[in-house]
């Protein structure tokens, strides 16, 4: 599917794509794709983002696809619901905790902007990985956020870095938005927008992301890693392709 810069498709075109590409999307477009670096790189990354929130009793993945980075978070919580608007997505996602021997992992088919089968101030952490590229209005994701978090509680992310100039050479070279991205990519700036628009804390944010995940020429991998350890302290880091970010919703006042 292919969209235009701007155009947030509707929940049942996003619903429909996803359940067409549910049973081929790891080996075609998604995790099975990615070039071992990145892999391990985003796993890094999701990891630290959670590290501080580890043993918490519940924790909401949206936008949780067909679940590639469930092995990693799983285990951090007493509990992990994983929602996303695509039934064909999360019966991949089942068959995945089945192999996995998950016991702790809910599945849900749920919009991300529309938690409504989740109560208020009732989850420790909230988190995506990949989620935001396809979400036009960060107000609606952000507002159900802060309402369904605990005092206290973490939402988290990953995701790709609109100031990164590779995205506009991408969507000239494809044509437009594929996969229903909106073409409306989160920024340090925008996302510390959005989020304290809501009541949340203004991000921490680490840039990182110079290898793209579907690169597979060793040669260049090396080249940009180490082109990445160079910049990722200077400024310049804030061109790189992707961003991780972490807030909080602030703890009730007594």
């Amino acid at each position: 599917m292919t969209t235009h810069q701007g155009i947030e498709p509707s929940t049942n075109q996003v619903t429909d794509y996803y359940d067409r590409v549910a049973e081929s999307w790891d080996a075609n477009e998604g995790s099975e794709r990615h070039n071992p670096y990145f892999a391990c790189q985003l796993r890094d990354h999701l990891k630290a983002l959670l590290a501080d929130s580890a043993g918490k009793p519940s924790a909401l993945e949206l936008g949780a696809g067909t679940g590639p980075y469930v092995d990693v978070t799983a285990p951090l919580f007493g509990k992990l619901i994983a929602a996303d608007v695509s039934r064909g997505m999360l019966a991949v996602l089942e068959r995945r905790i089945e192999k996995l021997g998950l016991t702790n992992v809910v599945i849900l088919q749920q919009d991300a902007c529309d938690l409504r089968a989740i109560q208020s101030a009732s989850v420790d952490v909230m988190y995506s990985v990949g989620l935001l590229e396809i979400i036009a209005d960060f107000h609606r994701l952000f507002a159900e956020a802060h309402r369904v978090l605990k005092p206290g509680g973490v939402v988290a992310g990953v995701t790709s870095n609109g100031d990164c100039p590779w995205y506009r050479l991408r969507r000239l070279l494809e044509g437009g938005e594929r996969h229903c991205r909106t073409g409306q990519l989160a920024t340090a700036r925008s996302l510390s927008a959005a989020l304290q628009r809501v009541g949340l804390a203004a991000p921490e944010i680490v840039y990182w992301g110079a290898v793209r995940p579907q690169m597979q020429n060793p040669t260049i991998v090396n080249a940009l890693a180490t082109f990445e350890k160079v910049i990722a302290p200077t400024p310049a880091a804030r061109y790189l392709g992707v961003l991780s970010f972490r807030s909080h919703k602030p703890a009730t006042r007594r």
